[in-house]
């Protein structure tokens, strides 16, 4: 399990209290969403390519997508950083 901190001013805080039940059910809400999406997303990338290649596939979409070994979007990021200087 990871843990991620958001700080918000006073004024963002009192904002998402006007549009949702409390703050932090909002911000776990939005992000579980957008994990969610995005995990659709890979993994359906992931078993496109297994079949193109005629690869088995196995497990559920969590360990499909653990076991893809894909570079993260900072780790991307990171050597197009190296390879522009």
């Amino acid at each position: 399990m990871k843990k991620i901190t958001v700080e918000l001013t006073e004024a963002e805080y009192y904002a998402l209290q006007l549009i949702a039940y409390t703050p932090e059910d909002w911000t776990e809400n939005a992000v579980k969403n957008r994990a969610r999406i995005a995990i659709d997303e890979i993994v359906d990338e992931i078993i496109y390519e297994k079949i193109e290649k005629g690869e088995s596939i196995q497990g559920t979409k969590e360990e499909i997508l653990l076991s893809s070994n894909r570079k993260t979007a900072k780790q991307i990021t990171d050597e197009e950083t190296i390879e522009e200087e």
